[in-house]
């Protein structure tokens, strides 16, 4: 590595909670498509049993929530009031239901797991919370098939990222880890340690889009770990990880340290790029796309688009204009659309940020951050071109994503304000009121 880790990194404690204190109701989440590097490796083949046991599975577990599920002043009354039993049936359940759906192979696109993934999310929290009441003890687990629940959960978490959502994906992943803590297993190793790296992976992205000040220390367990992995197994997987890793790690070192530490971390994903991508394929771009825009800000609008233009062409010669397939394409044409804005060129910087926010309702949807953060860019263009109401409905859901959650204040603040300036603009008492 040619930089260092990020100085006094403490890892925060999962909450504890003990069997008397009340569980907190889990998220009603919506699935969302996913990065196409974000596929999880541990890909166990369900058995036949499995599969066939999933029609039993699903009542099963729908009843015992159904059944549990009494509210109180519109709160979730506490999940230990299950029996021992209807618990080890709730998790067997669960397990059942996911692993029913799993491997995700080259046949189904990473669209079509979080689509399959959506009638079990739920309940998969509710097991989360559940144990974390009554404890690990009672079921004594499948190690390794429980921290895969965690981790998908966390995976979840990133691209639908709206209210609580991020906070119930950053306890799902650091208690994946406390969960691999409990045991080693030397019979599957490589499993165990591939799942100890996703925990650490989706721990890192979460609090990076958290602004979490434990970011970088995230980020920098998670290159560690793939290191030692790479040494020990060299799997082509890890091996093409590591540059999103360090980039994801310059991200948050530049909320924290500074551009000169970013910067680091971006030059050296890039080399990563360019050693490691092999013929034909397309690199991965974001390296590149943060330091143009590092570029931009500094007032360097021309060498931040010759950086970024040509990975944009090169997706466009290959996949074809705003290809929907990752979401590679969509941030390219949101840190675009930003570069145009900053050099004045609005005309250029509506035309891509109206292509941007296309693109990332297709891949990843709406109540994910990075299509809020294109909804921002592209209503501040419709205000300034006077298309006052599209304006004003996308800033709405901006301000509705965003709601009173602490790490999403700077975009509920941005976004409340243009929403005021663009109710002024619209005029009549009821605008006028709300503006105020």
């Amino acid at each position: 590595m040619q930089f260092d880790a990020p100085p006094n990194e403490h890892t925060p404690q999962i909450m504890q909670t003990n069997a008397s204190e009340e569980v907190r109701e889990p998220l009603n989440t919506t699935p969302r498509p996913i990065m196409h590097w974000q596929t999880n490796a541990y890909m166990y083949t369900s058995s036949a049993e499995d599969r066939s046991r999933l029609a039993d599975a699903v009542p099963q577990i729908i009843s015992v929530i159904h059944r549990e599920r009494l509210y109180e002043d519109n709160r979730l009354l506490p999940h230990n009031r299950l029996s021992d039993d209807e618990l080890r049936g709730l998790y067997n359940a669960g397990v059942t239901l996911l692993t029913a759906i799993w491997p995700f192979g080259a046949s189904r696109t990473p669209v079509e797991r979080a689509r399959r993934e959506e009638t079990y999310i739920l309940q998969v929290s509710v097991l989360q919370y559940t144990l974390k009441a009554k404890g690990l003890e009672i079921l004594n687990p499948d190690v390794i098939r429980l921290s895969a629940l965690f981790c998908e959960v966390a995976w979840y978490t990133i691209f639908n990222s709206k209210g609580d959502n991020l906070a119930l994906g950053q306890e799902s992943a650091l208690f994946s880890l406390q969960v691999l803590d409990r045991v080693a297993d030397s019979d599957r190793d490589n499993l165990w340690s591939q799942l100890r790296r996703d925990s650490y992976r989706y721990r890192a992205i979460i609090e990076t889009l958290m602004g979490d000040g434990h970011a970088a220390g995230a980020c920098w367990d998670w290159i560690k770990w793939l290191e030692e992995r790479i040494e020990k197994y060299a799997e082509q997987e890890d091996i093409n990880m590591r540059p999103i890793a360090c980039n994801e790690y310059g991200i948050a070192l530049m909320r924290v340290f500074g551009e000169a530490r970013a910067m680091e971390a971006w030059e050296s994903s890039c080399g990563m790029v360019e050693r490691d991508t092999k013929m034909g394929e397309l690199p991965f771009p974001l390296p590149w796309m943060n330091k143009a825009l590092v570029l931009a800000y500094s007032g360097k609008h021309h060498e931040a688009l010759v950086i970024a233009l040509p990975f944009l062409k090169q997706r466009e010669e290959k996949l074809g204009r705003d290809d929907v397939s990752t979401i590679d394409t969509g941030l390219l044409l949101n840190c675009i659309g930003n570069i145009y804005r900053m050099q004045g060129c609005r005309g250029d910087a509506y035309a891509f940020f109206e292509r941007a926010v296309a693109v990332e309702k297709a891949t990843i949807g709406e109540w994910c951050l990075w299509t809020i953060a294109s909804y921002y860019r592209l209503a501040c263009e419709q205000f300034e071109r006077g298309e006052f109401a599209p304006a004003r409905d996308l800033l709405e859901k901006c301000v509705r994503f965003a709601g009173e959650k602490q790490w999403y204040k700077g975009v509920a603040a941005r976004a409340c304000w243009k929403l005021g300036r663009t109710l002024q603009a619209l005029g009549g008492d009821e605008n006028l009121k709300q503006a105020g």
